[in-house]
């Protein structure tokens, strides 16, 4: 039985694989039959990928030297290294790659790591539904659908610190519901869930704020849909959530704390908040956004871009009066912040409204996808469909790629 269930999982890993490498395949092919690269916007030259040089020159020389500088005045930023360039990659686990970046090579080293942060995203999710007892095929359209996300494709194949929030988010998700779900105590757990929080603050500081965010709603929600009002147990939780954060926090103090030090030292922090905070948009942000919801960038303002399918709304829509509580609370106060701009603020440290946050978003359209496909599957029209194509011996995931694809 066991050896069973390892040979089916390392099917479903397999199948996800090579559909990942289809679809790159594709969109490396539109970016070679148009003579572009994968570093094509100002801020990525100029900072992104200009820190995954210096950071690959970097590890080259301490492994020739032994030495690891971390103050350059060569750069000529006049503070040191960890402070500024935390949010650019310094402490990302996936930049050692840059070692590799070595002349005509570099950006096709750089184009890697993008693309193995979009595969670790779709694999996220991918284990985040199957931790939910879904079918196989669900899993692996679930996972592709988040990898390629409008978000991932547009800004994550942009600004790199975007898709390691996007990837660490189901994997925290994971570790989390086993910390809340369990009443005894899960050390295994609490040590992925620590680590997952030190790799997240290693990579950035901005995104560990709101990644904290996310994960302290989804944890009071899942709590009070599993155990009700069951507040001694609460209690019990909070410190051990809270034990294993502060341990993520810790493992990670020689990148963090100078991170914010540096950031509450610098210019940036003195700016304030940007503008009145709003709790509605107004009629004029509204119309972009409703036009941008099916047909991407269709108009100028594309950070309120979704480009999502008719039954992918459906389905968020049917979260949000399912009689499952964890689902339709999740998927209201989700809607809730996606239509208020104060939200928006908060996730951007209390600023001008900012759309970084857009992947939880996505990952929530992925999984309410397939949760519908799954309900419509149970029913009497798809589930006749789906035996008919059984009977003709056609892989029960097309069934459900046509499913998501309709509309």
């Amino acid at each position: 039985m066991e050896k069973r269930a390892a040979e089916s999982r390392k099917t479903v890993y397999l199948l996800y694989t090579l559909g990942f490498c289809v679809l790159s395949g594709i969109i490396v092919f539109f970016q070679v039959i148009n003579g572009r690269s994968f570093i094509h916007v100002v801020d990525i030259l100029d900072q992104d990928y200009s820190v995954f040089l210096y950071l690959g020159r970097q590890l080259r020389q301490a492994l020739s030297s032994g030495t690891l500088h971390f103050y350059d005045f060569s750069i000529g930023l006049g503070a040191d290294l960890i402070s500024y360039l935390n949010n650019n990659g310094l402490g990302d686990p996936l930049n050692l790659l840059s070692v590799f970046a070595v002349g005509k090579a570099a950006p096709q080293v750089y184009a890697l790591a993008l693309f193995l942060r979009m595969y670790l995203a779709g694999i996220g999710l991918l284990m985040y539904c199957r931790s939910h007892g879904k079918d196989k095929g669900l899993c692996i359209l679930a996972g592709l659908s988040y990898a390629f996300s409008l978000f991932a494709i547009t800004y994550g194949l942009q600004y790199y610190q975007t898709m390691n929030a996007a990837y660490l988010f189901p994997f925290l998700l994971l570790q989390l519901e086993r910390l809340i779900q369990r009443k005894e105590s899960d050390v295994s757990a609490g040590i992925k869930f620590a680590l997952l929080i030190a790799v997240q603050a290693c990579c950035s500081y901005y995104f560990l704020y709101m990644q904290t965010i996310m994960l302290l709603v989804y944890a009071v929600v899942d709590f009070f849909t599993t155990y009700k009002n069951d507040w001694l147990l609460f209690g019990k939780k909070v410190i051990s959530v809270g034990m294993y954060y502060l341990l993520g926090i810790m493992a990670s103090a020689v990148v963090i704390f100078p991170a914010v030090s540096g950031f509450l030292t610098s210019a940036r922090a003195g700016v304030g908040i940007g503008g009145r905070m709003r709790l509605l948009w107004t009629a004029d942000e509204l119309i972009p956004m409703a036009a941008d919801l099916f047909v991407p960038m269709l108009t100028s303002w594309d950070q309120a871009s979704l480009g999502i399918s008719m039954i992918s709304l459906l389905a968020f829509l049917t979260c949000i009066v399912s009689k499952r509580a964890k689902e339709r609370s999740l998927a209201i106060l989700l809607a809730f912040a996606y239509i208020c701009p104060v939200a928006w603020s908060i996730f951007n440290g209390f600023s001008y409204p900012s759309h970084r946050w857009m992947y939880v978003v996505h990952f929530a359209i992925a999984y309410s996808t397939i949760l519908f496909i799954e309900h419509v599957s149970d029913g009497g029209g798809a589930k006749q469909m789906a035996r008919a194509c059984r009977m003709h011996s056609v892989p029960r995931i097309h069934v459900h790629a046509f499913l998501y694809l309709w509309g």
